[in-house]
């Protein structure tokens, strides 16, 4: 079952760089932003006028998959963005914190689609375990 929801998640994800970064090629998009260094907080190709919704956008294309997944009516995305430092991230539902993080965007990506699943599955075990 795990393996199940990680491609879930990974598929969830591809679509979500795919809307965000207006591409028609989300198995590319996902390689460039999560699969490989972007060389600083994003990579060249997908950076915009305004860095830190780019920035944004990259965190909430994972944490956002993740709350699909765990298909949780009512869970919301806190994310405040620094290009200088770490960007920390929420995950909330009412007044219970489900998931919070923090990572430099220009670490924010994996070596592998492997390693990328585990680190989703893990942000997805961390906000269903409440239930």
């Amino acid at each position: 079952m795990d393996e199940v929801i990680k491609e879930r998640l990974l598929r969830r994800l591809k679509e979500n760089a795919a809307r965000y970064w207006y591409s028609n090629n989300p198995d590319k998009v996902m390689r460039e932003m999560y699969l490989q260094d972007p060389n600083g907080c994003i990579n060249e190709d997908y950076l915009s006028d305004d860095l830190n919704k780019a920035i944004f956008d990259k965190f909430y294309a994972v944490l956002d998959a993740v709350r699909q997944e765990a298909g949780i009516e009512g869970v919301e995305i806190y994310i405040d963005v620094s290009h200088d430092d770490s960007t920390t991230y929420l995950m909330v539902l009412g007044d219970r914190v489900l998931l919070k993080g923090h990572a430099k965007a220009w670490n924010f990506w994996w070596e592998t689609e492997e390693e990328l699943a585990e680190e989703m599955y893990s942000m997805y075990c961390e906000v269903t375990s409440w239930q």
